[in-house]
């Protein structure tokens, strides 16, 4: 995409590949901080939106404003490279405003609680494993398509956008939920646990209860494991580098 903005402004393949070079060198030193940020801001919108709908009973609402975040970052994107409207600098300032809709992690964390909430003992494993399966077929069909067109192309990006707008009418108009029969009243309590967040609460009772040793494990093993597919590969970075310098 950088490439591709650069090209409209440059007609020499040689200074556009040099600058190919740099903006993937700024590209690569920026991931070591933004990783951080954008899994602390996603961590931060779930974990919230997790409380707020537990408090609400609602689950729905949250699926809907999922759906609609993923649709405003195909828009993005897709604007961008068709009509070339947004800078570099402007395309990586929305991409952090999308993370604040909780992308696929509060779309598929929504998904599962509004299954086990709406099916019985005798098919919620059946319903689930749908569920699980439909996710494992979304990322395959994902992955084909864009192998069979350009990643980057207009097609790859229409099929994106009608992808998710059925799914957002789908949602909005076929899935039915009950609305909660005690209305939630608003006090300075139930905004603590919203602001604090009760999952973040939670799991920090649950660390204070382990020793220090099981911790000490736990977080070993997370970045043994998870190192090259999350905000640690970043914070591994940052040490590095300090201790080279």
């Amino acid at each position: 995409m950088c490439t591709l903005i650069l090209g409209r402004y440059i007609d020499n393949s040689t200074q556009l590949a040099e600058f190919d070079i740099q903006i993937q060198g700024y590209i690569d030193d920026v991931l070591v901080w933004i990783k951080p940020v954008s899994v602390v801001i996603t961590f931060g919108v779930v974990s919230t939106s997790c409380a707020l709908s537990d408090l609400l009973q609602l689950r729905k609402p949250f699926i809907i404003i999922a759906i609609l975040g993923e649709i405003l970052s195909i828009v993005r994107l897709f604007m961008c490279y068709l009509y070339g409207w947004c800078s570099v600098q402007l395309l990586a300032i929305t991409d952090r405003v999308v993370l604040l809709f909780g992308g696929k992690e509060l779309f598929w964390a929504m998904s599962f609680v509004y299954m086990i909430q709406n099916t019985t003992l005798e098919n919620r494993t059946s319903r689930l494993f749908l569920l699980q399966a439909s996710k494992i077929t979304v990322f395959i069909t994902s992955f084909y398509v864009t192998s069979l067109v350009d990643s980057s192309s207009v097609q790859a990006y229409m099929v994106t956008f009608i992808f998710f707008l059925l799914t957002l009418l789908y949602f909005v108009y076929v899935v039915k939920e009950k609305r909660p029969e005690q209305e939630m009243k608003w006090d300075k309590s139930v905004l603590r646990k919203i602001l604090i967040c009760s999952v973040i609460a939670e799991a920090v009772g649950y660390l204070r209860k382990m020793s220090a040793k099981k911790v000490l494990v736990l977080v070993v093993v997370y970045l043994i494991f998870f190192a090259k597919n999350s905000w640690a590969d970043g914070f591994l970075t940052i040490c590095l580098r300090a201790k080279t310098c």
